[in-house]
């Protein structure tokens, strides 16, 4: 990995519960995709690609997250062994 964000509550200075991970290399991030609905500290986590950049309001920048996540939801289908997303 590359780095880790993770965001926090202004008022309570605890996590928001979900994580920003930039990996160094292809080889980590497919690793990271496969703990896709698996358990952190007993908890369900969910593992999602995301276009860099910061913020969610350019529309070019959420057309493209839609074509990343609807390419790894199609290999998923055709690899069952393959499991998705991050959020905590």
């Amino acid at each position: 990995m590359a780095s880790i964000r993770l965001p926090t509550s202004k008022e309570q200075n605890q996590s928001k519960g979900y994580a920003f991970v930039e990996f160094s290399n292809n080889a980590s991030l497919q690793k990271s995709l496969k703990l896709h609905e698996t358990k952190l500290l007993g908890r369900a986590i969910n593992i999602e690609l995301t276009v860099g950049g910061g913020g969610n309001k350019a529309q070019n920048r959420q057309e493209k997250l839609k074509l990343k996540n609807a390419k790894l939801m199609e290999e998923r289908v055709c690899n069952p062994f393959c499991f998705y997303f991050f959020s905590l």
